[in-house]
């Protein structure tokens, strides 16, 4: 015994690349901590988008003004 776990060989598959692939045996399930890291990490430039424009605004430097289109003097 070499302390190593003995490795299964994957099984040969068939697959020609022009047939759908086979689903897997057992479906694969996501845990907790994965799903919260991925959602925290998608989640958040939106956040520090949301906060910018709210402090952006409490300051003043984005008045309602700056982002019409300048007036026609035709």
């Amino acid at each position: 015994m070499t302390g190593r776990p003995a490795t299964r060989k994957p099984a040969e598959a068939s697959y020609d690349g022009n047939s759908p692939l086979p689903r897997p045996a057992m479906p694969v399930r996501a845990g907790l901590a994965p799903v919260t890291l991925t959602t925290a990490i998608v989640l958040a430039p939106f956040i520090a988008l949301g906060a910018g424009i709210w402090l952006a605004r409490e300051a003043g430097s984005l008045s309602p003004t700056c982002c019409r289109p300048p007036s026609s003097t035709w």
